[in-house]
């Protein structure tokens, strides 16, 4: 049973407590009921609490968000709400999730930190496609897929990478019943009861509705909730969270309007990434201009190309390309990035 729900949110709040309450009961119908061990789930809050603290200026007022443990030994995702006034975190309803296996060859850890659900990084739905394997990488046609942007993340013996991080449905007959251990490539992989909950509630759509070109992507019928949030939070319960894991954006373009906000972090240059201090120490204004027009071109170059992954899934990829890395003979990412689940174990 879910340790003391609602202790945190004071008389003031009745309201709010019965549509959290009408929300649980709701989830606990259509997602269904993850019993986790009470100990684990105060010190899962606090691991939340902590991260949310260091980052409070993303939470700036009450929401839902989806709360995940990459713990390979739990493997759970937590409907998850975050009271503003208290600043307590609440949990609604658990179901086992899978997330990536750093131990296997193209597969990664899926990274720590706050992830936000906007329209810059368009979400986009399954094909409902088969692989050579018979696997439907996202699931049955129709299933959302939250595409998080571009996320470091490490491989193998800690190896730094950056994948394309998305939260999504697994094929309903090989992917599902192995959710609740690692198996995917770096992804948040979901049960399709959870992906159509937090699709047909809005539960991470708050940017999708303030957006009205955004809105195509939604669900018609859908009932959005009270409080719908925009943040997918990852946090491994058997570690601290390390303070480079923190969900910040990895591809930057380089700004000569706004220079302090980059320095320290990456732009695109070329064909690679380079830090922005660098391009800063270069102490010369016709080769930060350079660097600046290579970049905008590749974007340019980039953007204007629809890709499709590769023949082995044939699901479409997003078509918002920013700070794409180079692109392989066969339509599929570098760098360890993919656009798809495909692997069959």
């Amino acid at each position: 049973m879910l340790v003391a729900l609602f202790s945190a949110i004071p008389a003031r709040a009745l309201t709010q407590v019965d549509m959290l309450l009408d929300v649980q009961a709701t989830f606990m119908h259509e997602v269904g009921r993850v019993v986790v061990d009470e100990s684990y789930e105060r010190d899962l809050v606090r691991h939340a609490e902590g991260l949310i603290r260091q980052n409070q200026a993303r939470f700036d007022s009450s929401q839902f968000f989806l709360l995940v443990d990459r713990n390979h030994n739990i493997q759970k995702a937590f409907l998850a709400f975050y009271d503003a006034t208290g600043k307590n975190v609440i949990l609604i309803g658990a179901d086992n999730i899978s997330t990536g296996n750093p131990n296997r060859r193209g597969h990664f850890e899926t990274p720590i930190g706050i992830f936000e659900n906007n329209p810059s990084n368009m979400s986009y739905r399954a094909l409902g496609t088969r692989n050579k394997q018979g696997w439907r990488g996202f699931g049955t046609k129709g299933n959302r897929v939250w595409d998080l942007g571009w996320q470091r993340t490490i491989r193998g013996r800690g190896e730094p990478m950056d994948i394309r991080m998305l939260v999504h449905a697994t094929d309903p007959d090989q992917g599902e019943p192995r959710l609740g251990t690692v198996q995917s490539k770096g992804c948040v992989r979901v049960s399709m009861r959870m992906n159509r909950f937090l699709d047909r509630y809005g539960v991470l759509d708050r940017a999708y509705e303030e957006h009205t070109k955004a809105k195509y992507v939604l669900l018609a019928g859908r009932n959005p909730v009270p409080f719908a949030g925009k943040f997918v939070v990852v946090v491994d319960s058997g570690k601290s969270n390390p303070p480079h894991e923190a969900g910040f954006p990895l591809h930057t373009v380089y700004n000569t309007k706004t220079p302090a906000r980059t320095r320290g972090r990456l732009c695109v240059w070329r064909d690679g990434l380079v830090s922005a201090a660098t391009v800063s120490a270069l102490g010369s204004a016709t080769a930060e201009a350079a660097a600046i027009t290579t970049s905008e071109t590749a974007f340019t170059t980039r953007r204007a190309i629809t890709l499709w992954a590769s023949k082995r899934n044939g699901e479409r990829a997003p078509i918002h390309l920013l700070a794409v890395p180079a692109i392989d003979s066969r339509l599929g990412f570098r760098l360890g990035c993919h656009l798809h689940e495909a692997e069959t174990a």
